[in-house]
Formats: structure tokens, C-alpha cells, sequence
């Protein structure tokens, strides 16, 4: 009776997992497709299965944004809590960077973080700043707008991803 009780508990805790990634992917993939109202229904799941799930954090607050929500969109980037975010689908090959412009230098010191959405189409969507340094985050969002990049591909299709990017100013 014991075996049969922790066969049970694992079985429903791979289900768990799995159905928390699948509720990830499915919100990503609406995401991709512009349906952001279904997109914020699967990864509000995703989010509620594992809080500690960034990539569909991410993306839930892309979705927002998308909808026009940025108090929403921030509240939902927020809790990446990390540079690093986590796989977001199965690619061919991740996004490359080809040119990053610097922010020119004035007199203004400090971090801008900001979540940039890198388009299938090889342009840059969005850059929603999420750290701001009063005088310097908008020389960091148009640098940012200037990026060039290679998009990432999926099964050898072009996909956006979203991304976070730093620009650090400092004194030399």
C-alpha cells in the first residue's frame, strides 16, 4: 500500500511539471503569434504552477506590455530577479548578437536594465526599461533600438525572443 501511495505522488508530480512547462510553451507560442489575451491565460498558469518560472515571467510581462499594460508588464518582469533568463522554447540556434551601440557619456554614472524584445523579422519590438537612471535611460533605450542582431531560430524559422540588456555608464 505504501509503494502504490509514492508511485502515485511521483506519477502526479511529473504530471505537475510537465503540465506547468507545456502551460510555459503554450503561453510563448501565443506570445509569438500576437494572441497576447490567451498568451497572459497560459502563463498566468505557468506562473501560479512555479513562481519561480522566469522565461514565462517574461513573457507574461511582454504580454502586458503588448496589451498596453505597463504596470502590469512591470510588476511581471520584475520577478525574473535575474539577468539570466530561462530556456523559452527549443531553437535552433539563440539570438546573436552583430552590433550593440554604446550610450554616449553624459556626466550621468550608472545601470540601465531593460527588457528587449528581438523580433523574428530581425528588428527590435519593444525596450521597456526596468532599472532607470534618471538622465541615462533614454540614451540606454535608444542605443538599444539600434542593436543589430541575427534572430534566433526554431526549427530553422526565425522566432522573437525576449531578452534582458544592460548598459552600464561609468567613469573612466
Amino acid at each position: 500500500m505504501k509503494f502504490l501511495l509514492l508511485a502515485l505522488f511521483l506519477l502526479a508530480g511529473s504530471f505537475t511539471a510537465f503540465s506547468q512547462e507545456d502551460l510555459r510553451q503554450t503561453g510563448i507560442r501565443y506570445y509569438r503569434d500576437g494572441q497576447y489575451d490567451r498568451s497572459i491565460e497560459y502563463l498566468t498558469k505557468a506562473v501560479v504552477a512555479d513562481k519561480n518560472d522566469r522565461s514565462a515571467w517574461t513573457y507574461l510581462g511582454a504580454s502586458y506590455l503588448k496589451k498596453g499594460n505597463e504596470k502590469e508588464a512591470r510588476t511581471a518582469l520584475l520577478k525574473t530577479r535575474s539577468r539570466e533568463i530561462a530556456d523559452d522554447g527549443p531553437f535552433g540556434t539563440e539570438l546573436k548578437l552583430i552590433s550593440r551601440p554604446r550610450v554616449p557619456f553624459s556626466g550621468v554614472t550608472g545601470t540601465v536594465r531593460l527588457f528587449v524584445e528581438f523580433r523574428s523579422d530581425g528588428k527590435i519590438g519593444f525596450a521597456f526599461p526596468i532599472k532607470v537612471v534618471f538622465g541615462l535611460t533614454d540614451a540606454c533605450v535608444d542605443a538599444t533600438k539600434r542593436i543589430q542582431f541575427t534572430p534566433a531560430t526554431a526549427n530553422g524559422v526565425p522566432i522573437t525572443v525576449v531578452r534582458s540588456v544592460e548598459y552600464s555608464v561609468t567613469i573612466h
